[in-house]
Formats: structure tokens, sequence, C-alpha cells
């Protein structure tokens, strides 16, 4: 689906497109579904952007997908090796839910010989946990505590305190930090690293630009979604070229951690609030629906 416009004309969730939030957040009741209509601006790359969008139409909602990069699959030659080898890793880190796809579909045998597997938040985690069926024994699956789901919670669990030689397999996308990678290795454990996916910068379409222009000038809840730093500071910059910047950062930013939280906060952003990761991200900004988010011409309400 383009990165565009989308909307829905009534509320109610119909078959095709319920939506089962993860991480700890029910779907709501038909007496809990708000009749406010709630304009949601989905900050995140594609494919995922296109897929959490079903969430907020499915609650009635009209979205804007402001993706700014695409992820695409890599296929490096040496993933047929990796998976054929024989020694299990001791850890398999996946770096997001897009690593838990690729991962899947070419080193399904490196994760099965896995001592432990490891995500750096709760949408990875449930990418990962939906791949066994219900009451199978499922793997062994490392995530950092609530409010620390980055890699620097990753860091801090008891588990990569001190390597003494066991084996890391790192599953990523090509760019993004590497600096925790590099703690591992100081911390003596053998890393391996393989790239599944890169980034393909995108601009958003125009038609998503008039639209949120419009949006921020008349009275109205919107809030936004940010999955990830590089997105908070690609959305700063493209707002900010379009002079929209000063009117946004009125509206509630929802985000997964702290670190983002704080990027929006350096661009201007009166109100990010920590989320969590996951589906959870984009149910928080639904159930805001209560008018709860400020509209960018109501100075001073709360």
């Amino acid at each position: 689906r383009p990165a565009a416009e989308w909307r829905i004309g009534c509320s109610g969730w119909g078959p095709s497109s319920t939506f089962r939030p993860a991480d700890g957040h029910a779907p709501m009741a038909a007496s809990e579904r708000t009749a406010v209509g709630l304009r949601v601006v989905l900050v995140m790359p594609e494919p995922r952007a296109s897929e959490q969008l079903e969430a907020v139409l499915a609650a009635g909602h009209e979205s804007v997908v402001l993706p700014f990069a695409v992820l695409e699959p890599l296929d490096a030659p040496n993933h047929a090796a990796l998976a054929a080898e024989s020694a299990a890793h001791d850890f398999v880190v996946l770096v997001s839910p897009y690593a838990v796809r690729r991962a899947i579909r070419v080193l399904r045998p490196v994760l099965a010989r896995a001592g432990a597997l490891a995500v750096v938040g709760p949408g990875s985690r449930s990418a990962l946990l939906g791949l066994w069926p219900e009451g199978s024994c499922q793997p062994r699956v490392l995530v950092p505590e609530p409010g620390r789901e980055d890699a620097d919670g990753l860091l801090g669990l008891p588990e990569f305190a001190r390597g003494s030689g066991r084996r890391v397999l790192v599953v990523r996308g090509e760019g993004g930090r590497r600096d925790w990678i590099e703690t591992l290795r100081a911390r003596g454990f053998s890393v391996h690293e393989v790239s599944l996916y890169g980034r393909r910068a995108i601009s958003p379409a125009r038609t998503a630009e008039a639209t949120l222009r419009r949006w921020l000038a008349e009275a109205g809840a919107i809030c936004f979604v940010v999955s990830t730093r590089s997105m908070a500071d690609s959305l700063a910059d493209w707002l900010r070229e379009r002079v929209l910047l000063e009117q946004a950062t009125r509206c509630v930013a929802w985000v997964p951690h702290r670190r983002i939280a704080e990027s929006l906060e350096a661009s201007g952003w009166q109100d990010a609030r920590v989320a969590g990761g996951g589906r959870g991200l984009v149910a928080a900004a639904i159930e805001s629906g209560t008018v709860e988010s400020r509209s960018p011409n109501t100075e001073g309400h709360q």
C-alpha cells in the first residue's frame, strides 16, 4: 500500500480487520470504543507503517502515514553457510520485528540451535513468540526490563555481563547503532553480525502532507506515533522544512521508550509519552481517543 492518506468512514471492527493488541493491551469492548474521531500520524518505516495502520482504521480513526524509510530484504552469500553451521550460538540477538521476520525465512536452523534468543523490545518478542503454535514448547527469550527496551537495556541483563568466549549472533539491518555490539566484544563475547535487511529513504506522499497540514489548521484531536529515534529526527527535519514543526509539537506523541521522547523534546515537542513497544504503542494512541490529545490550535488546553 502506498504511503498516503488513509481513512475509514465508519466505526466498528469487521472480521477482516480485528485488532488484537499484544503486550498487555486487551482489545476494547464495544462499550469502551470512543465515538471521538482521533487523527493518528504513524511515523515508522514501511512495511510496518501499513501493517500498524490496520489497528487505527479498525478503531474508526483517521490516519496519515509518514514512513521516511522502507525496509528491504538483503540476500548476502554467507546466509546459507551460516545456516549450515553445526556449532550453536549461545545467544542470537534479533534487533527488530523485521529482523525476526527475515531470520525465520533464512536462518531458521540457527534459531533452532541457539541456547537462547534475545530481543531489544516487546514488539520483537511478540513477533518471535507468535511463530510458535499456542501450547507448544517455546524458546527461551531474553528481553530488557520494561522502560529499558533498547540495546542499552539488553546490555543490562545479567546474561550479557561477562562473555568468557560465548558466541553471540546479532541479526540486524544495515546502519543503526553499533556501539552496544562493541561493548559485547569488550565484555568477552565472540560476536558475529549478519545484516538481513537494508533501509532506503523515501519521502512521504504529497497527499499525506496536504492532509496533515489541513489537520493542523483545524481543531481536533491529533497524535503522533513515532517508532524509532531515526524516525523522530526525520520527522522533526521534515516538519521544520514545511514550517509545521511549531504546530505539530503541541500534539501528543507516543513513543516506545524514553530515548525517543528525549529526541522529540530536543526538537521542541511538549508532550512525548512513553507507551512501550510492539502493538502496545499503537494501542496506546488508539486508547487516547477520548480527546486527551490536545488540539494544536487550543493553547493551554490539557
